[in-house]
């Protein structure tokens, strides 16, 4: 398993491995949907109702604030134009693009290791993990990166330079921070390169810096003449502190939580699993994962330092590489591993799949071998060292493993894959059928679920031409409802930097300009903070608006608020509320 063949002998399966992992996600992955929101989560909706708003003609900075991913939120415009309006368009693109990056995964784990069945492990861990659709950047953007990395330290030289800077560039566009850490794994590889000489290394950060600005002065150029590049990072990086403040990182305790419980990607457990002797483990799944995710960028590090076995001749600066890939793995864990961890756990998946590959060719190589290399010299590894070393990894890699049998069965389950092809192509034409036909509502949705009930309302009595504020984080009705969200907001929560005089006066304008025949607003408890947090918000709310008092619309409560000098012309039975058309 350990040992590395020649790379011409193992050319063929592993570009027919590459291409079935591939496939395999993209067909199990699509035939499970994520969540109940027409196949998309609510996180999800946030960002492609952002991007929806384009299809009304308005842009991001100039009519509407946006988060710092413009490529997400233009692709996600674009699907709608070039595949159909409808939740199919983003959902087999996330999928598609997810397949991408499990493949690529799997390459890049085997090439590290040396080994197609450690490559296939990092693949079935990475998939067991279950990626959110919408964290696609995620997954497929560190593939590449580190692809690219990896290609750069075997032969640096431009043009492979320029490769690099095009997929920071990339990855700074789908949001600001995937940038940055890309940049940094590069800034790692150019100072490990301890053969390169300074002035080459000197050049090939100066033509990377020069064709990175290159990329993005279009991109910077629009942000100036649409509200300005400073005004651009300042809200943005505060709402990205504001976001991270809402769910900071917490410490998980060894308790009795099955993260993927709270996950909306949840799958039901198989009843075998129910009884399994070892089904309690996936209850301790928080615990063990996170730890797990924070200890191995600190592990390879340890091994690499050691280096117990050498690389290949076929593959070499193995040092620059790796440490490449622990800087990304250490930096991404500190950024994105925060929160609900449910939904995050999957964002660090490739660094860490290929780490825990690369990790564990090497500790074989020590168990195999009896030695390793320190400060250049080689040194022997005791029977009982080596005895100890493989028991432990061993426990380490089946305890990982039965904490993520349940999620990866209830996968297989959710997909079909265990009821055959047959019903695996059936239900794929029943995802396909629905999700085609997301709009309008599909009539068998509950009527009493808040999303659905709220977004059939919206398009029943407000003009395709209308907008609608809704205060609370609810992006997925007017997504579904197909309207444009008002005042340049997705969502206005009180507090933050939205409550600066500057931003009220400035969301005020924009609503001034549009249809708003009613607002979602706060809840009454809520309302006296969120008006203190944003009077110049609360004060127009109040003169232009009627308050219609406290809604309940299954479990989402709201103040409903009716524009004063709209025309009334029925009552919307299902819920009782003002109709305008």
């Amino acid at each position: 398993m350990f040992a590395r063949p020649s790379t011409r002998l193992r050319a063929v399966p592993l570009i027919a491995l590459t291409a079935v992992t591939g496939a395999v996600t993209m067909i199990l992955r699509y035939n499970a949907p994520e969540g109940s929101l027409g196949g998309l989560t609510d996180d999800h909706f946030y960002f492609v109702t952002l991007g929806w708003q384009m299809l009304f003609g308005e842009l991001p900075d100039r009519d509407y604030f946006e988060p710092g991913a413009p490529l997400t939120l233009a692709i996600s415009a674009a699907l709608q134009t070039l595949l159909g309006r409808s939740i199919w368009s983003e959902y087999v693109f996330c999928v598609a693009v997810l397949a991408v990056g499990s493949a690529i995964t799997f390459v890049l784990a085997a090439r590290s290791s040396g080994s197609i069945l450690l490559g296939l492990g990092a693949f079935l861990f990475q998939f067991a993990l279950l990626p959110r659709l919408y964290g696609y950047p995620k997954i497929v953007i560190y593939a590449a990166a580190i692809g690219a990395l990896w290609a750069w330290a075997t032969a640096p030289g431009t043009r492979r330079t320029w490769v690099v800077a095009v997929i920071t560039a990339v990855a700074f566009l789908l949001r600001h921070d995937h940038g940055i850490f890309v940049g940094f794994g590069f800034l790692v590889v150019l100072l490990s390169m301890g053969n390169m000489p300074v002035g080459e290394r000197a050049k090939q950060a100066l033509i990377y810096a020069v064709t990175l600005v290159a990329l993005l002065t279009p991109y910077l150029a629009y942000l100036q003449f649409n509200g300005g590049i400073e005004r651009h990072f300042v809200t943005t990086y505060a709402w990205s502190e504001r976001d991270y403040g809402r769910s900071p990182r917490v410490l998980p305790t060894f308790e009795r939580r099955d993260v993927f419980q709270d996950a909306e990607t949840d799958a039901p457990a198989s009843e075998w699993w129910e009884h399994a002797p070892f089904a309690g483990l996936s209850e301790y799944s928080t615990f063990w994962l996170f730890w797990f995710f924070m200890a191995l960028p600190v592990v390879a590090l340890l091994v690499l330092l050691m280096n117990p076995a050498h690389g290949p001749p076929d593959w070499s600066q193995e040092r620059a590489k790796m440490l490449a890939v622990i800087a990304i793995a250490a930096v991404v864990d500190w950024r994105f591993l925060r929160g609900n961890l449910a939904g995050r756990l999957a964002d660090v998946s490739v660094p860490m799949s290929i780490l825990a590959a690369w990790v564990l060719a090497k500790v074989g190589a020590v168990v195999l071998r009896g030695r390793v290399e320190i400060a250049g010299r080689q040194r022997p590894v005791g029977s009982v060292t080596r005895g100890a070393i493989g028991v432990v990894t061993g426990v380490l890699v089946l305890v990982t493993a039965l904490v993520l049998v349940r999620p990866f069965v209830g996968a297989l389950e959710n997909a079909r894959a265990t009821e055959g092809l047959e019903s695996m192509r059936s239900g794929a034409a029943l995802v396909t059928n629905r999700l085609r036909h997301t709009w309008p509502l599909a009539s068998d949705e509950s009527a009493s679920r808040t999303d659905f009930a709220l977004a059939r309302y919206l398009q029943a009595c407000t003009a395709p031409t209308d907008r609608v504020l809704i205060t609370e984080f609810h992006p997925q009705i007017a997504g579904l409802a197909q309207r444009a969200f008002a005042a340049g907001h997705v969502d206005l929560r009180g507090g933050g930097f939205f409550g600066t005089v500057s931003e009220q006066e400035l969301t005020v304008q924009r609503w001034q300009r549009q249809s708003v025949p009613l607002v979602l607003g706060p809840t009454s408890r809520d309302y006296p903070d969120w008006a203190e947090n944003l009077p110049l918000v609360a004060r127009y709310l109040n003169g232009a608006y009627r308050n219609l008092g406290e809604k309940n619309v299954g479990g989402f409560t709201f103040l409903l608020f009716e524009r004063r000098d709209a025309r009334v012309v029925r009552t919307y039975a299902p819920l009782g509320f003002p109709c305008f058309r």
